[in-house]
C-alpha cells in the first residue's frame, strides 16, 4: 500500500454537518479550514445555499474554486489513493461526500461530516467508496484568513450566570472552605502519631478530638449548604438556559426547520444539561481542585522533594493516559450522538405515522428498521463506556501505583531518620489528595474538549442568523392592500424555478383565488406571501411597504393562515381556537367556531370548549380538525387571510357554509383551491402553472356551468414579468 504524502502532525479540523443536505458544505469547510482559510459551516451555507436534491461532483468543484482552492476530479482505486494530496474529498455511498484524512497500512482514517472521524479497514472503504476523489489545493487566488467571531452557545449560556452571580460566589466561598477543611484534617493524624501517643498526654487528646469533631461537623454543614445551593443555582441555569436556546430556536427562519429532522433538533437540547453539568458543577470544582493540588502540593514539598517527584511523576503519567485516548472517547462520544439521535427519530416518525403503519401492516418492516437502529444506538453506547472503563480503570491502576511507590519512598525515608512517623502518615494522605485532585484536573480538561462538541452542536441553533426581521408598520388602514412584484423563487441555486417572475396585486377587502396542478407552487406562493420564505427574485409588499421591512410580529397579528401542513395542540379546543392566548375571549372563541361551523359539533362534546385534543387531533376527523384550524385563524380578526386548501377535506354542506362565512368576511382574501364551489367566491380567478400566474376563468366557469369566459374581451396574457 503506499503511503499518502499527508503529515499526521497536523489533523484536518472535523466539521459536521447540521442540515441533512449539505455534507459537500462541510467537507469544503474541512478542507479550506485544513489550509488556512477559516470558514464556517453557516458561511458557506450563506454563500451556497444547499440543494434540496443534493450536491453534484461539479457543483462542488465549483465551490471550491470560488474560494481559491484549485480542483481536480480523479477516477481512482482505493490503492492508488496515495499519489492524490491529502487532504481530499471522496464521493462516498453513492449519495454522500467525505474527507480522506490519511491512508497507510491498509487503514484510512475519513472524516464523515454525519457521522465524525473514524478508521476503517480496506474491506469496508472499497465497499462504500464510489471510485470518484476531488483533489484540493490551494490556488493563486486562494488567501489564509483568521477564524471570524461568531455567535457562541458558551457565551450565550455563560452570560445567564451573571444573573446568579451572588448563587456562584456562595458556592465559591462554601467549596473553599471545604477544602480548607479538607486540609486541616490530616494534621491530626500527624499530631496523634507524633506527639500525643509518645507523651500519653491525654488532655491534648481530648482538646484535639473536641476540636476535629467539631470541624467535621461544620464540614458537613457546610457540604449540605453547598449541595442545597448547587441544586437550586442547577434548576434556575436549567430553566433560563432552556428558555434561552428556546427563544433562539423561535427566531430562526422557517427554511431552517425544514431542512433539519425534529430529532437531530430536538437531541441537541441535551447538551444544555451537559453544559450545565460542567459549568456549575466541575469549573466550580476544577477551580478548587487546582487550589488543593497546589497547597498540598507544597505541603509535601517541606517533607521531601524527592516524594514530590514522586507524586508529580504518576500525575504526568496519567496525564498522558488521558491525552492518548481522549481523541477516541470524543469520536465514540459523537457516533453515540448521532446514533441515539437516529433512534429517537425513527421513534417519532413511526408514532407520528402509527395509522400508516397499522392501516398497511407494516409493524414487521418498522420494528426490523426501529432493532437495527436501537442496535447501533447500544453499540455505540458501549464503545462509549468501554473507553470511560479503559481509562477509569488504568487510572485506579495508577493511583495504587502510586500509592504503593509513596509507602515504600516514604517508609524509606522514615528509617532514614528523614521522617517522623507521623509525618509519613500525613504525606500519604496529602499525596492521596494531590493524585486525586490532578487527576480530577486531567479530567476537566477532558471534559472541556468534549463540552466544545456540545458547544458546537447547540451553536447551530445559537449562531444562526434568524434574519433581517425588519422594524417597520404597516399604514393604518382598514385593510391591507397586496402587491406582488416579479417574484420568484426556487429552493436552490441550481434548480429549477418554482415561480418565474409572478405579479399580481390583490386590493383592499378583495378576495383572490388561484388554482393550478399539484405541485406547481402553490403553497409556496402561500408561504412567500406570509414571508416564511425569501424569495429570490422580486417581492411582495403590504399598503406599500415591503414585506421584508416591516416587523414580524407586527406584521404576522394581522395576518391570519390556513396551510396544509397546518396542526393542533395537545389542550383543549378553546385553547387551540386562540392558539393558547394567556386571557383569551371566550366569546370570540364561539363567533370563530360558528364562522368555521365547527360550533354545533363541539357543543355536541360532553366538555364542548373544554374537550381535550391529544395526540395532535388524531381523534378526530380530518374535516373537524381543518375546522378548528380556520376557527384558530378566524379568532384573530385578521386583516388579511390567506387559505390553502382550507376546505379540502369538508363535505359539500360544510364547505358551502363555510364558503358563504368567508365571502361574508369584509378583510383582504387569497384563496388557494381546487374545488368549484370554493373558486366561485372569488371576484378574481388565477391559475398557477409553470411557475407563471395567468388569469382564469370566471366565476361562473368555476362554479361549474360549463362556460368559460376571460375576464376582458383581450386573449388572455401572463401575468408576469
Amino acid at each position: 500500500m503506499t503511503r499518502a504524502r499527508f503529515s499526521r502532525r497536523r489533523a484536518v479540523p472535523l466539521v459536521l454537518q447540521a442540515e441533512m443536505l449539505e455534507c459537500a458544505h462541510a467537507c469544503l469547510a474541512m478542507v479550506a479550514n485544513f489550509h488556512g482559510q477559516r470558514w464556517t459551516l453557516e458561511q458557506l451555507r450563506e454563500r451556497f445555499i444547499p440543494s434540496t436534491r443534493g450536491t453534484s461532483v461539479s457543483a462542488l468543484t465549483n465551490m471550491a474554486q470560488s474560494i481559491g482552492l484549485d480542483t481536480r476530479i480523479f477516477r481512482a482505486e482505493p490503492v492508488h489513493l496515495g499519489r492524490l494530496q491529502l487532504p481530499c474529498v471522496l464521493h462516498w455511498d453513492i449519495v454522500h461526500f467525505v474527507v480522506l484524512e490519511s491512508m497507510a497500512d491498509g487503514r484510512f482514517t475519513v472524516l464523515d461530516p454525519a457521522l465524525g472521524r473514524a478508521t476503517i479497514d480496506a474491506a469496508e472503504f472499497d465497499k462504500r467508496f464510489t471510485g470518484i476523489a476531488i483533489e484540493c489545493s490551494p490556488g493563486t487566488t486562494f488567501h489564509p484568513s483568521a477564524a471570524s467571531g461568531g455567535t457562541s452557545a458558551l457565551r450565550l449560556l455563560v452570560e445567564g450566570l451573571r444573573h446568579q452571580a451572588s448563587r456562584l460566589a456562595a458556592v465559591g466561598g462554601l467549596a473553599l472552605a471545604l477544602e480548607i477543611l479538607a486540609l486541616i484534617s490530616p494534621l491530626f493524624v500527624q499530631a496523634a502519631t507524633d506527639a500525643i501517643i509518645p507523651a500519653a498526654d491525654t488532655s491534648l487528646l481530648i482538646k484535639l478530638t473536641c476540636g476535629f469533631i467539631a470541624v467535621a461537623s461544620l464540614h458537613a454543614l457546610l457540604s449540605l449548604c453547598r449541595s442545597n445551593l448547587l441544586m437550586t443555582l442547577g434548576e434556575r441555569l436549567s430553566v433560563s438556559w432552556n428558555a434561552a436556546v428556546c427563544a433562539r430556536l423561535l427566531r430562526l427562519p422557517y427554511t431552517f426547520f425544514i431542512k433539519r429532522s425534529i430529532s437531530d433538533i430536538h437531541s441537541r437540547f441535551a447538551s444544555i444539561e451537559e453544559i450545565k453539568r460542567v459549568v456549575t458543577h466541575r469549573f466550580v470544582e476544577g477551580a478548587l481542585d487546582g487550589l488543593t493540588a497546589v497547597l498540598s502540593l507544597v505541603i509535601i514539598c517541606f517533607y521531601s522533594p524527592m516524594l514530590v517527584a514522586l507524586t508529580l511523576a504518576f500525575t504526568l503519567v496519567y496525564g498522558i493516559l488521558r491525552a492518548v485516548t481522549l481523541p477516541h472517547y470524543l469520536q465514540a462520544v459523537e457516533r453515540n450522538i448521532h446514533a441515539q439521535s437516529s433512534q429517537q427519530g425513527l421513534l417519532l416518525e413511526m408514532l407520528h405515522g402509527i395509522h400508516s403503519i397499522k392501516a398497511t401492516g407494516a409493524e414487521p418492516i418498522k420494528l426490523a428498521r426501529y432493532t437495527r437502529r436501537t442496535s447501533d444506538a447500544a453499540r455505540s453506547t458501549v464503545v462509549v463506556q468501554r473507553w470511560s472503563m479503559i481509562v477509569d480503570d488504568i487510572g485506579q491502576l495508577i493511583l495504587r501505583l502510586h500509592w504503593i511507590c509513596a509507602i515504600a519512598a516514604a517508609s524509606l525515608l522514615v528509617m532514614r531518620g528523614q521522617l517522623s512517623p507521623g509525618m509519613l502518615i500525613a504525606y500519604l494522605t496529602y499525596a492521596s489528595q494531590f493524585s486525586i485532585r490532578s487527576t480530577h484536573l486531567v479530567d476537566l480538561a477532558s471534559e472541556w474538549r468534549t463540552l466544545r462538541l456540545h458547544n458546537a452542536r447547540l451553536g447551530d441553533i445559537v449562531a444562526h442568523d434568524g434574519g433581517n426581521p425588519g422594524a417597520g408598520t404597516i399604514p393604518a388602514g382598514d385593510n391591507y392592500r397586496i402587491d406582488v412584484c416579479d417574484l420568484s423563487f426556487r429552493y436552490d441555486a441550481d434548480g429549477p424555478w418554482i415561480l418565474d417572475g409572478v405579479d399580481l396585486d390583490v386590493g383592499d377587502g378583495e378576495c383572490v383565488a388561484i388554482k393550478g396542478p399539484s405541485g406547481t407552487g402553490k403553497s409556496t406562493l402561500a408561504k412567500l406571501l406570509l414571508g416564511l420564505l425569501v424569495p429570490a427574485r422580486g417581492g411582495v409588499s403590504i399598503n406599500g411597504v415591503a414585506l421584508d421591512a416591516i416587523d414580524n410580529d407586527h406584521f404576522r397579528r394581522s395576518v391570519a393562515c390556513v396551510l396544509q401542513d397546518d396542526q393542533l395542540f395537545n389542550g383543549t379546543i378553546a385553547e387551540n381556537i386562540a392558539f393558547f392566548e394567556p386571557n383569551f375571549s371566550r366569546a370570540d372563541v364561539v363567533r370563530a367556531g360558528r364562522l368555521a361551523q365547527i360550533h354545533e359539533e363541539v357543543m355536541r362534546m360532553p366538555l364542548r370548549y373544554d374537550t381535550r385534543i391529544v395526540d395532535l387531533g388524531a381523534s378526530l376527523s380530518g374535516g373537524q380538525r381543518q375546522r378548528l384550524i380556520l376557527a384558530r385563524a378566524l379568532y384573530r380578526r385578521p386583516r388579511v387571510l390567506i387559505l390553502d386548501e382550507a376546505s379540502s377535506h369538508l363535505d359539500l354542506e360544510n364547505e358551502r357554509l363555510v364558503n358563504e362565512a368567508i365571502r361574508g368576511l369584509s378583510v383582504t382574501r387569497i384563496i388557494i383551491a381546487h374545488r368549484p364551489q370554493t373558486l366561485a367566491i372569488a371576484d378574481r380567478i388565477y391559475e398557477l402553472a409553470g411557475g407563471k400566474l395567468r388569469v382564469a376563468e370566471t366565476q361562473s366557469a368555476a362554479a361549474g356551468d360549463g362556460v368559460s369566459r376571460p375576464l376582458s374581451t383581450e386573449p388572455e396574457k401572463e401575468l408576469s414579468a
